[in-house]
């Protein structure tokens, strides 16, 4: 229900889009329209390639509106929607719903970023889109900057009208259930992402292990327990990971192959990874020894 309404908003604004920009004299009337009135730079064309193409689309058809219905006017095309309250509501809502979208895609997007992150990135996007939901029923809508716009302005118009909110809140969170079937294997193997940052916090069984192949289960057990009991191991953890924490994609070290890892070439760098730590912490026990540089 709520992606074929939505689909309809975004099919008409698709359209008028077209008419406008795809056309050579449409598209230079259009400009020198924006230019009596603010100078924005236009609109622009939506691409189903480009995963940002969509929320620029609409932020920036919703930063023209106006001018667009006068173009639209001056040519004689009819698009009442345009001026309908109900459609607009989907309108703005779609505009700064997208605009969160957008922002997950950025964080997820890039150099550096491991599983952790992105998962991380997903549960945070959710927990969102439960404040969106409860933001979006209460009607305070501080996480809804174009839609609140748009009802602050209904409201002078029309003080006794009455925007259906709820419809809106309902759709966030038939997206928000869609985010949960979509990333569920994210949840099935939380154990497993948490452990590499906080062994000491949680337990690992052989189906945990068995997710990435090429790790030894009898090798990495024994591991598990020697790091456990370590305290000097947990407070160089701690402080490995604040510093991973305060670094940006760009400061973490990158490798070739990263992104085209398999899961057995994954595994192997976590069960290297434990023995490196492991080796690391043995040689900052050992007293310093002098090592002559060759002349």
């Amino acid at each position: 229900m709520c992606d074929r309404q939505f689909g309809e908003v975004m099919s008409l604004v698709i359209r008028v889009i077209n008419f406008i920009v795809a056309r050579a004299l449409n598209d230079r009337q259009f400009k020198t329209l924006l230019d009596e009135v603010n100078n924005y730079p236009g609109l622009l064309l939506h691409s189903n390639v480009r995963w940002l193409s969509r929320g620029k689309v609409l932020s920036r058809f919703a930063a023209c509106l106006n001018e667009i219905r006068t173009f639209l006017e001056m040519k004689g095309v009819g698009h009442p929607e345009l001026a309908d309250t109900e459609w607009l509501l989907k309108f703005y809502y779609l505009v700064d719903l997208t605009e969160h979208l957008n922002q997950l895609n950025v964080k997820m997007q890039g150099i550096g970023n491991t599983v952790l992150s992105l998962q991380q990135a997903v549960f945070a996007f959710e927990n969102k889109l439960e404040l969106f939901i409860t933001d979006l029923e209460t009607g305070r809508l501080l996480h809804f900057e174009k839609l609140s716009q748009f009802k602050d302005a209904c409201t002078a118009s029309e003080p006794i009208q009455n925007l259906d909110l709820h419809q809106l809140a309902g759709c966030t969170s038939s997206l928000l259930q869609s985010f949960k079937a979509r990333f569920g294997e994210f949840r099935e193997h939380t154990r497993l992402f948490k452990f590499i940052t906080h062994p000491n916090e949680c337990s690992l069984n052989t189906a945990d292990l068995n997710y990435i192949p090429g790790v030894s289960v009898r090798d990495f057990e024994a591991e598990v327990a020697d790091l456990k009991a370590s305290d000097i191991c947990f407070t160089c953890g701690v402080r490995q990971n604040k510093q991973l924490a305060s670094c940006s994609p760009a400061e973490l070290p990158s490798g070739e192959g990263r992104h085209g890892e398999t899961r057995e070439r994954q595994g192997e760098t976590l069960h290297v990874g434990l023995l490196a730590r492991q080796k690391l912490l043995e040689r900052q026990n050992k007293p310093h020894q002098h090592v002559p540089v060759p002349q």
